[in-house]
């Protein structure tokens, strides 16, 4: 072995034992290299509570009885309209007021629970989860705004 190879060989070592000394953490980007996904560490969802996810899966299994009893996703698709007794059920299982407070006669379901009926709703047909989106994230809102500019001066409302 010469000299050249003699030097080569202590690089090589040293940067060994500084690279791979002590205990090896895998971060995301060398796992990504490596072939190991972490999802937990880019994609921290928040948890929805025990309590809010039995009345999440109670929902979800009527909601998904319901339009699979009542919704022909290619006829709305064909007329673009959806049924009015497809709304009227979709009140009935309590989905049009899910995110409204429960105090306003809504669900109370936290956006990650009212992202998880969207997306079942939208897998059996798109403009239905569009539709729902819409519905509520406005009934939310004039809940909100509505309780304070319907009030009059003694409290009660005025509607």
């Amino acid at each position: 072995m010469n000299k050249v190879d003699a030097q080569r060989q202590k690089e090589i070592q040293q940067a060994e034992e500084l690279l791979f000394a002590g205990p090896q953490a895998l971060g995301f980007a060398k796992g990504l290299f490596q072939g190991h996904f972490v999802s937990d560490w880019v994609m921290p969802y928040p948890r929805i509570s025990a309590e809010q996810q039995t009345e999440l899966d109670e929902t979800l299994r009527e909601l998904r009885q319901f339009l699979c009893e009542h919704l022909d996703a290619a006829e709305i698709d064909r007329r673009a309209d959806i049924p009015r007794s497809v709304i009227d059920g979709l009140g009935r299982i309590g989905v049009l007021g899910m995110t409204a407070p429960k105090e306003y006669g809504g669900r109370g379901f936290s956006q990650i629970a009212n992202c998880k009926v969207l997306e079942k709703s939208g897998a059996v047909a798109r403009p239905l989860r569009y539709s729902l989106m819409h519905i509520t994230q406005s009934g939310f809102a004039l809940c909100c705004c509505s309780e304070h500019a319907n009030k009059d001066r003694s409290g009660s409302r005025s509607w």
